[in-house]
């Protein structure tokens, strides 16, 4: 390449040469040092362009190896997340299972209570009457105490299953607030009472929402009655709580269905998620 470029700069100055007047004396010695000046200088900027290829090729290389390094953190990253949500995965769906067996045990619960009442009131009639067949209620008290057994032990079996859910949900909860948040991740530890009670003036309302120390995010609160939201408050830190409301506009006396809206947000101002849950709003009357 250097040499390719000397040449091509020595072939551009070759027509100065000649276009000299015919009748001039002939270059011979005075040539030479005009020409040998041109090599040197070619040579020199050839030599400056090399040295700036050379940097530029370091540059590149250091360019890459910090490209390299960056890919490596990028991979060891993406492992632990997938790691994560593995984990997390597997925590939920033992979590399903438990609560699968709570409901199954607590249907079949429901329908020995079932039962009962029904021996119940069988046995109550049969009381009534004036003559009763001894032997009927008799059976029929023997198969109440075997329900009244059976309930029991279906009883027992559902607290037991009910203590293994808690227990899977504890796990999970434990997990999502204990594991490192990720870009876009939030947890949030909350408790809100589902009735409103709202004074005859229609705006001043007693209601509990409770941001608890161990959420991650600020929440705004809002109520809705009837699609209109009727009051926005400020951000609710970790750790604090909201008592009483002061409505937007007044609602007349009665009861309504609400819906509280909590909304996430991140330490930007940006919204993550929010929350709708059913409400009772009750207005008293003048």
């Amino acid at each position: 390449l250097t040499a390719a470029k000397a040449a091509a700069s020595l072939t551009h100055a070759a027509p100065t040469e000649a276009t000299e007047p015919a009748d001039t004396e002939p270059a011979g010695a005075e040539a030479e040092p005009v020409e040998d000046a041109r090599v040197t200088e070619l040579q020199s900027r050839l030599e400056a362009a090399d040295a700036a290829v050379t940097d530029l090729q370091g540059q590149l290389s250091e360019a890459d190896a910090t490209v390299t390094d960056l890919q490596g953190q990028l991979s060891e990253a993406d492992a632990k997340l997938t790691e994560a949500d593995a984990t997390l995965n597997d925590l939920q769906g033992q979590l399903g299972e438990a609560e699968a067996r709570y409901n199954a045990l607590s249907g079949e619960l429901d329908e020995k209570l079932d039962t009962i009442t029904g021996l119940n009131e069988q046995i109550e009639s049969l009381n009534a009457q004036s003559e009763t067949d001894a032997e009927q209620l008799e059976a029929l008290q023997g198969e109440l105490d075997a329900a009244v057994q059976e309930a029991g032990r279906q009883a027992a079996a559902l607290e037991d299953s009910k203590a293994d859910y808690e227990k899977k949900l504890a796990e999970v909860r434990a997990y999502k607030l204990s594991r490192e948040l990720t870009t876009g991740d939030a947890h949030t530890a909350t408790a809100v009472n589902n009735v409103i009670d709202v004074a005859a003036d229609g705006v001043t309302a007693t209601w509990h929402y409770d941001n608890t120390a161990i959420s991650s995010n600020p929440v705004v609160l809002q109520l809705q009655v009837d699609g209109q939201t009727v009051y926005t408050s400020q951000p609710i830190q970790p750790g604090s709580s909201v008592e009483q409301v002061t409505l937007t506009a007044p609602l007349a006396p009665g009861s309504y269905d609400g819906i509280a809206v909590s909304s996430v947000y991140d330490d930007q101002g940006e919204l993550l998620f929010a929350n709708r849950v059913p409400v009772s709003v009750n207005v008293a009357g003048n």
